[in-house]
């Protein structure tokens, strides 16, 4: 039995597409992780060779060396039942499969620490591609759905309440604009997370004669990796800000996905994720049912993305190192690399065809019987009296008293003397009219819209500067 499988549902048959994608997978999987530390070895040596540090010879062979034709993770594996630990088991690899003696100056000057971060740095700009990749599609389908329904009317609820008319589009519009601040943060967040270290041991460069920086600068040059400004290894905030900005992203779809959720209720059927009928079962004993399905999902990912994002936060070195980083790093890391790829992958399935009943907005804003107009009428009164909190009072009054009795608004309305004096039967007939109550909502959606088409061409510019721009 494989104890991998059992450990994680990511790496099940079944579950494998609600925990990760393949893409993400082969990102975070050990082989390419360890190619990834032999690619920063290898920088390391060749750019010491050109700065006369080591042969360049051996530079070529450790060069030619670093790669899973020879160092594979089962080697490494043998080692690392000795020595416990895990560069070491690389390197005694290296020294193995190098010829003429190359191997023994494999890692001059460098340690662990310098291996793991700047291999990290390599893993998340993979990965930050795959994510702007998904990002930008998402929001080209929210910018869609927006300008699609900027028209069409349906019930705000705040509080989960009837309380005023709006579009679907400006609902949505608050999505598209949630999104592009997720999108803002993270490519912010990239500009100090895409950064190697090859300081040695506390930072100091002190092995390599006075050339560390410019070996430095030089191996990170081939790595095209940015270079950080002082050593890495004691701060770990940069990871920390990285989870958190993935858990502020997961929350923005377990928003969505609730909301789509809750729209989804027979008794309301505004929303509906797309049913594949004679395939999709969504009970082993109810089959009537058609759930929303993978939007509840959404929800139990954002709470692992913050779970792993507040594991990070937690994570304090003492003094210039510690090996209490390395548990929660490397376990929370990719996990949430991987939980928000699925989420963005299944997103743009679900949310790119998103049922969007129209009609039955409009239904449901007439079974309010009115009383969702109770703003636009205070404001007729105010408008023709002056008095605006006087209008309050009276609507308030008479929409309590009509509820009460079991009356629609309008009923409730024509019975009194006092409003009927005050608006003719024509201006309430209007006044009532959800569609008269939206306000400048169209022009808010076309607004959001072109804020992120224009904030589009900015990230472009960014994500070329950073080479993260998606495939």
């Amino acid at each position: 039995m494989d104890i991998e499988k059992i450990i994680d549902p990511a790496n099940w048959k079944l579950y494998r597409d609600k925990f990760a994608t393949d893409e993400m997978r082969e990102i975070w999987c050990e082989e390419n992780v360890l190619q990834k530390r032999l690619d920063c070895e290898a920088a390391v040596a060749l750019a010491q060779a050109e700065l006369g540090l080591i042969p360049s010879n051996a530079a070529k062979e450790i060069a030619r060396k670093a790669n899973l034709n020879y160092v594979t993770p089962g080697a490494c594996a043998k080692h690392y039942s000795q020595t416990g630990h895990d560069i070491i088991s690389m390197l005694r690899v290296i020294e193995e499969v190098c010829e003429n003696g190359s191997g023994e100056w494999v890692h001059f000057g460098l340690t662990t620490q310098d291996i793991l971060d700047s291999s990290t740095g390599l893993l998340l700009r993979d990965t930050l591609k795959i994510f702007f990749h998904d990002l930008l599609e998402l929001e080209d389908i929210f910018i869609k759905l927006a300008d699609e329904h900027k028209l069409t009317v349906m019930a705000g609820r705040p509080h989960g309440q009837y309380g005023v008319p709006m579009t679907f589009g400006l609902k949505v519009a608050t999505w598209l604009a949630e999104l592009g601040r997720g999108i803002d943060r993270l490519i912010e967040c990239s500009n100090r997370l895409l950064v190697g270290n090859f300081t040695g041991a506390v930072g100091t460069y002190a092995p390599q004669l006075g050339k560390g920086r410019d070996v430095e600068r030089r191996a990170l040059e081939l790595l095209k990796l940015r270079r950080a400004e002082v050593c890495t290894h004691p701060a770990r905030d940069r990871i920390a800000e990285f989870l958190a900005n993935l858990a502020f992203i997961g929350n923005t779809f377990s928003r969505i996905g609730n909301e789509v959720y809750q729209l989804q209720k027979p008794e309301i059927l505004e929303l509906a994720t797309k049913f594949r009928e004679g395939e999709q079962i969504d009970s082993s004993t109810m089959p009537q049912k058609r759930n929303p399905v993978g939007v509840d999902h959404w929800k139990g990912i954002a709470k692992l993305l913050r779970g792993n994002a507040l594991v990070a936060m937690e994570v304090a070195v003492e003094h210039e190192r510690d090996p209490s980083r390395l548990a929660a790093e490397q376990s929370a890391l990719p996990r949430s690399c991987a939980n928000l790829a699925a989420v963005l992958a299944e997103a743009k399935t679900i949310l790119g065809t998103l049922q969007v009943y129209s009609k039955n907005m409009r239904k449901n804003l007439e079974r309010d019987r009115g009383f969702i107009m109770s703003e636009a009428l205070i404001y007729a009164i105010a408008k023709k009296t002056g008095k605006k909190q006087w209008a309050h009072h009276l609507v308030y009054e008479v929409a309590q008293e009509a509820i009460s009795a079991r009356k629609d608004l309008k009923t409730a309305v024509l019975e009194r003397e006092d409003i009927s004096g005050i608006l003719s039967r024509i201006e309430i007939d209007k006044v009532l009219d959800p569609g008269d109550w939206i306000g400048e909502s169209e022009a808010k959606v076309e607004e959001v819209i072109a804020l992120r088409i224009d904030r589009r061409k900015e990230l472009q510019e960014e994500l070329k500067k950073l080479e993260l721009c998606p495939q």
